[in-house]
């Protein structure tokens, strides 16, 4: 095999290797990432802006009751958890400065968002606490994995 096909060859299967092999650094950094970002919406949600979100959902106290329930918080830390398996995977896999890809992914947050302002009707208060949230939790998943990875 000729000295160029050979270095390609093991280039290629390290690269491979790396993109695939999950540690305990990825593993490590979904799971504090989920339960950072779990615990960065309770604060946003309840003692920032608690009150001002409820009013512009239009929710009552009543219907924070009834959506705060087990099992639904048990699905939405399984879709946090999953997401942040997703978003540490392109972190750690995209081959470009951790600049450009917060940046990259911080664009898609903010344009959908711009996207559900114009056909949802929703209020750009709303829109603002919750992308917030987004790109707070996004800071600290970019965080961790630069200290975990």
């Amino acid at each position: 095999m000729p000295h160029g096909i050979f270095l390609m060859y093991r280039l290629s299967t390290k690269y491979i290797r790396r993109c695939f092999v999950l540690d305990t650094g990825y593993f490590l950094t979904a799971i504090i990432g989920t339960v950072a970002s779990f615990a960065l919406g309770c604060i946003w949600y309840s003692l920032i802006w608690g009150k001002v979100w409820q009013k512009e959902m239009g929710f009552s106290d009543d219907d924070i009751k009834k959506i705060f329930v087990p099992k639904r918080i048990f699905l939405a830390f399984f879709s946090e958890w999953m997401a942040t398996f997703c978003l540490v995977g392109i972190l750690l896999n995209l081959p470009i400065l951790m600049l450009y890809k917060l940046l990259m992914l911080a664009s898609v947050i903010i344009f959908s968002s711009v996207k559900l302002a114009v056909f949802d009707g929703k209020n750009w208060k709303i829109i603002l606490i919750n992308q917030g949230y987004n790109l707070l939790s996004l800071l600290i998943i970019a965080g961790l994995s630069l200290i975990f990875i």
